[in-house]
């Protein structure tokens, strides 16, 4: 549902001054109307491929004429159960999207990283389409966990591109040739679109259609939606305790003691000691692991610490800067700023709580 001046309205209902295309919100000159096809993976995420669809129709709703046309495409052309076992129709098999000016891969869910690069291998298919559909220059995009199978197909070698914030390190150290953005919420590389998580699949819908129906109709798609422009960065959403990406028994037993030692100067030889192990054994498991040191790590618990405080407190910066072991304010500023892309101010004014 949205909701225009107070009232409610279905997506398929809107009201007259949003679906009678007389507010200038497209260029009318627009003859092609774009085939997307939306590609659905085995495990694909439910929420993103649909909300991909309703983005194209209430495009259309706001053109007052059909401006986007789309379908469903499976491996088998089967309808194909979600992740979370919701079922969506099929046109057909993944070879059959190919006429199609668009082509949109859904975001999976997986298990486990070793789960997911098998099924990366399975998709041979799936790649040669994307394969065939960037050689003809045709536009391709996708989100999440679903940048993988781009990478996997060799779209994105040589071109920028960003995925799911947790993916990060794997994603560099198996797809070398891609310039990996880990924060960005967007790309945008010739014809070709990736977004970061989950939900950035509506950043990468508002793109297309600004591509396919101009500022203006973008503008009126995030309005309706309330679509926050501002979202340009996954750093403020990053976590570090989920999506560790690992199973090394060293460095969970290394995470939980810094987090209890939050406040205290670093020192490698008592987190050694701790966990039972040597001062060189542990960088290089943090390395292999995580892609840090154990002191980056720390300052990264450290930022989260923060970012909680500003959302969830009232403690002026000086006390949370304490709180997380710094001493020397401004340079806490400046490691805010590079990490999370926003001041701690600006921060805590777009995601303090409001308790009523």
């Amino acid at each position: 549902m949205v909701v225009l001046r107070g009232k409610e309205h279905s997506l398929y209902e809107l009201p007259a001054c949003a679906r009678s295309g007389n507010i200038a919100i497209i260029n009318a000159d627009i003859a092609n109307m774009p085939n997307v096809a939306i590609l659905l993976p085995e495990q694909y995420i439910a929420s993103g491929a649909c909300s991909a669809a309703d983005m194209l129709q209430l495009a259309n709703r706001l053109c007052g004429r059909t401006l986007f046309a789309w379908r469903f495409f499976s491996r088998d052309g089967a309808p194909a159960r979600s992740s979370s076992s919701i079922l969506l129709p099929a046109s057909g098999r993944y070879a059959d999207a190919l006429p199609a000016d668009v082509l949109l891969v859904a975001g999976i869910g997986y298990a486990s990283l070793a789960k997911l690069e098998r099924q990366l291998d399975q998709e041979t298919e799936l790649c040669a389409v994307l394969q065939a559909a960037n050689c003809q220059g045709r536009w391709l995009g996708s989100y999440c966990t679903g940048t993988t199978f781009l990478a996997q197909a060799g779209v994105l070698a040589g071109r920028q591109a960003t995925t799911s914030w947790w993916l990060g390190k794997w994603f560099r150290e198996r797809y070398p040739a891609v310039q990996l953005q880990p924060h960005a919420m967007l790309c945008k590389a010739g014809h070709v679109l990736t977004a970061g998580a989950t939900t950035s699949c509506l950043e990468l819908m508002l793109q297309l259609i600004r591509e396919k129906g101009g500022e203006d109709l973008a503008l009126e798609c995030a309005r309706i939606l309330l679509l926050d422009a501002r979202r340009d960065s996954q750093a403020p959403y990053a976590g570090l305790q989920q999506f560790s990406g690992h199973d090394d028994p060293l460095v969970c037993r290394a995470q939980h003691w810094l987090q209890q030692q939050l406040a205290q100067p670093f020192s490698l030889e008592l987190l050694a000691s701790a966990t039972h192990s040597s001062g060189r054994t542990l960088i290089w498991h943090f390395r292999s692991a995580l892609g840090v040191t154990p002191l980056q790590y720390l300052q990264k618990l450290r930022l989260q610490h923060a970012c909680r405080q500003l959302q969830h407190g009232d403690a002026t910066i000086e006390q949370i800067v304490a709180e997380c072991g710094y001493e020397d304010l401004s340079a806490f500023r400046r490691l805010f700023k590079r990490e999370m892309s926003c001041t701690p101010a600006e921060y805590r004014s777009r995601f303090a709580r409001h308790d009523a």
